[in-house]
Order: C-alpha cells, then structure tokens, then sequence
C-alpha cells in the first residue's frame, strides 16, 4: 500500500530538469515509489534465489542424482552462459527505446514460471529417471536465465534513467541488505529442509524451487509498480538499430576505461570454472556431510550480508571502481583457498568445514557486488544513450569465461578416470586462481566513470 499511495515527494536538489509537456511522463529524480519499487525488486529475488544458490543447492541436488562431472558443470554453464551470451542482443533490442518497462515486464512474467515448473516436476515424478531430472533441469534454467537477460537490460536501463548515481547504490545496498537478512532465514529453511526426515529426497528439493518461485514472483509485482522515467535523449529507433554494432566497435577503440573494465571482467569471470566445483570437491573430495549443504547455504548468505555491507560503504564512499578493485580480489581469494586446501588438506573435518565456508561466504559476497561494482561503473562510464550497450557488453563479456565449468567437468572426469582425481582438482583451482589474479590486477588501473 505504500508504493501505491497517491502521494507524490517534492523534486529532489538533484533532479534534472524536466522539459515542457514531459512533467506526465518523466517524474522527478529519486522519486520515492521507485525507490521503494526497484529496492523491492531487488530485495525479493535476492531472497528468492537464496533457496536456491546454484553453487550449493542446485549443485548439491545435481550431485545426487549424476556422477558425470561435465553434466553438473553443463548446469553452472547453462545458469551463467544463457544469462549473459544473450545481453548485447538484449541491449540492442533496448538501446533507442524512450521506454522499456515493456521489455522487463513481459520476459519476467513468462522466464519465471520455470522454477515452479521444476518443482513440480520433482513433487510429481519423484526424480525417477535421474539423467532425465539433470537435463530437465538445465533446460529449465537456460529458459530462465535467457528470459531474465531481457528482463536485466530493461531494468538496467530504467533504473539507470531514474535515479542518481548515489542513490541507486544506497537503494541497491540497503534493499539487498534486506534481502540477506531474508536470506540468513531462507538457509536455516533450507538447512531444516533437507535434513528433515518427514521430506525425503526429491520432495525437499521440490519444497525448496517452490519457495524461490513464491519470493521471485513478489519481485515481480514490485517490478511492475516501477514509474518510468522516459529517455529525452535515446536516438531513433532505427537509428539506434543500425548504429549499436558500430557504437560498440567505438567505444572498444576510443574508450580505454571500457576496454580494461571488460578484459578485468573476462579474466575474473574465470573463477567461475572453479566455483562449479567448490560443493562438489567438499563432499567427494573432502568427505564432508550432506548435512554441510545448509551450513554453506548460510555461509552464501552472511557473506553476501557483509559483502552489501562493505560494498555499499564503499560504492557510496569511493565509487563504483573500489567495488570492481574488491570484488576481483575476493575472485582471486577464493580458488586460492581451494587450493591450498587441495594441496594440503586439514587433517580434522571440522577445519575443512570452516575452510570451505569460508570459501563459500566471499562467493556470496561477490554475488552481491555486481550491481553496485561492474553494473554501476559501467551505467556511469556510459554517455547518457548508450547505457544499455556498456552494461550488454559487461555481461556478454563474461558469459565467454563462463563457458569453462564445463571444460572443468571434463577435465575432472578425464583425470578421475585416469586415477588422479586429486590432482584433477589441483590443476581446475590454480588455473582459475592465476586468470583471476590477471584480472584484479587490471581492475586496479580503473579511472574514475565519467559521470561520477
């Protein structure tokens, strides 16, 4: 009821000035129902897809049902691939529209009906045919993860229009900030679940997608109370449409800042390869229990809670480009760990526990630093029209590093088949180490965006 009241907030100090006849159509800067709007959005899905996070639930229910390395790797490709390939086809189809609302509205709708789909799926069949579940479920998730590219672009590109470089980062940490604090429930949830003798394997699992679909669908209707700010300087439509693969080749010659930003993405992005695995070298390498699964949930959760934490502090206090320096850091850090830990594992249980945790707290927290970290540098380097072709190409870039848990997955049944397992996990996490380390040593020689 509050984002609906007919109230209207005076103009913020730092509104832009609204040309005649567009007082209708464009509301002021900072307006409080799309504060309450995007930050709602925001909140819901996070807490949606803590149910959810695909390097512990879904690979973890991946893990139960096939032993092919590559196929569970396929699922992490699937999830990041289908997600970010598809966004500089979605900025193009955004790029010169004065209003793209349309564009988010209508992808959500229909992407996000897969998880419930899913969860049927498992209630109904009860995972019988298991090779089946697995391919159903990277179907599913490719169908979820391309929808919401357009969905992203869109939202990108009105959230980008509607509120000021400032606000959109304390809108974003506070909401996520909520959204972890959901979540730290949403695993304790998760944890019940599937130790709970009363749900046996795949109704817990089913138990689960239907939470994430109830949260992810109040996201939603936050979404569609977003008030558009229409764009008073987006070019022709067709205009546009024939300038956008010719702006883009621009941008990648003249604009420096843009191409260091993409290459530390592309190189970071890597650590994706190892991520895939992390769950999955904890329970067969490691031996660590099934019951493991909702503390790594948890430690997902908190992680992302003082990851919103610092990386709002620091988005408000220093900028996007301190948000880009700490988070490929953290990407860095994390296979590091791994493979100190694959090098010379703990000889007590409890310490690979803690370890692996630990490794699974910065992979939350790097999740919730995209928004206010690569996302933001990009919409504030971007000149005011081409927003959605500097975002497209942030997430199109790193949907190539995604392509590798695949090649993960292959490599560690190869080396399991030849007898060297251990050694296959040692050689998958300093390879994603050492790619990282290349492109958080980039990052650092981000200049400040443009319109800071």
């Amino acid at each position: 009821c509050i984002i609906s009241m007919p109230m209207q907030p005076p103009i913020a100090p730092q509104a832009a000035p609204l040309a005649a006849g567009d007082v209708s159509n464009n509301p002021p800067l900072d307006l409080l129902r799309n504060k309450l709007a995007f930050g709602g959005d925001s909140m819901f899905w996070g807490i949606g897809t803590y149910f959810i996070p695909l390097t512990t639930v879904i690979t973890a229910l991946a893990a139960q049902l096939t032993e092919d390395k590559s196929l569970i790797g396929l699922i992490s490709l699937a999830w990041y691939v289908a997600y970010l390939l598809p966004q500089l086809f979605a900025a193009r189809v955004v790029h010169g529209k004065r209003r793209t609302k349309l564009y988010s509205v209508v992808p959500a709708i229909i992407g996000r009906q897969t998880l419930l789909v899913f969860a049927l799926w498992l209630l109904i069949t009860q995972a019988q045919q298991a090779t089946l579940t697995v391919w159903i479920l990277i179907a599913l998730v490719t169908v979820l993860m391309i929808f919401d590219a357009f969905t992203s672009q869109a939202w990108f590109d009105m959230f980008g229009r509607a509120l000021t470089p400032r606000t959109k980062a304390r809108v974003i940490t506070v909401n996520q900030l909520l959204a972890s604090v959901g979540g730290i429930g949403a695993g304790i949830i998760v944890t019940q679940v599937l130790s709970s003798p009363a749900l046996p394997f795949p109704t817990n699992y089913a138990l689960l997608f239907f939470f994430a679909w109830i949260f992810i669908m109040l996201s939603f209707g936050a979404m569609l109370f977003i008030r558009e700010r229409v764009s008073e300087v987006a070019p022709a439509h067709e205009e546009a449409k024939s300038n956008f693969n010719q702006k883009l080749l621009e941008a990648w010659r003249t604009d420096a800042a843009f191409r260091r930003m993409l290459l530390a993405r592309l190189f970071t992005g890597v650590e994706n390869m190892a991520a895939a695995f992390y769950i999955v070298f904890a329970l067969e390498r490691l031996e660590l229990p099934t019951s493991s699964i909702g503390i790594f949930t948890i430690a997902v959760v908190i992680g992302g809670l003082v990851g919103i934490i610092c990386f709002g502090w620091l988005a408000d206090r220093y900028g996007a480009r301190r948000v880009v320096n700490a988070a490929c850091t953290l990407q860095f850090i994390a296979p590091l760990i791994t493979l100190g830990i694959a090098l010379m594992p703990f000889q007590s249980k409890e310490l690979d526990l803690v370890a692996i945790t630990l490794v699974m707290a910065i992979n939350g927290a790097v999740n919730r630093s995209m928004m206010v970290g690569f996302f933001s540098y990009a919409q504030d380097s971007a000149p005011e029209a081409d927003r959605p072709i500097y975002v497209g190409a942030v997430s199109t870039i790193a949907g190539t590093a995604s392509l590798l848990p695949l090649l993960g997955g292959v490599m560690i049944n190869a080396f399991t088949s030849a007898g060297l397992s251990t050694l296959a996990y040692i050689v998958l996490f300093a390879f994603a180490a050492g790619v990282a380390f290349i492109g958080a040593w980039l990052s650092y020689g981000l200049p400040k965006p443009r319109n800071a």
